[in-house]
């Protein structure tokens, strides 16, 4: 079976980021262009997203953080993982 655009796979990580004040959901997509895309729909949502970008690691406050695969496996990104989790 093949799910297409638009039936309601996000919801999958948006709802469990809703319910989660304090929580962080990291969101692993192929593109920069779905990356924005996920993001505003989160934002319609009103669900608190952020696209990573190297070197804001200090200032992100989300619920859910989206980024792109190539961005997921560099150092800057394991050590924002590595600070999130020794903050909890």
């Amino acid at each position: 079976m093949v799910v297409g655009t638009g039936s309601g796979k996000s919801l999958l990580f948006m709802l469990p980021a809703a319910g989660s004040e304090d929580g962080l959901t990291i969101v692993v997509v192929p593109t920069l262009s779905l990356q924005e895309d996920v993001k505003r729909r989160c934002e319609a949502a009103g669900i608190r997203c952020v696209a990573w970008s190297e070197g804001g690691t200090g200032r992100y406050s989300c619920q859910i953080m989206v980024v792109i695969a190539e961005a997921a496996v560099t150092m800057a990104f394991a050590r924002f993982i590595d600070v999130k989790r020794a903050s909890r």
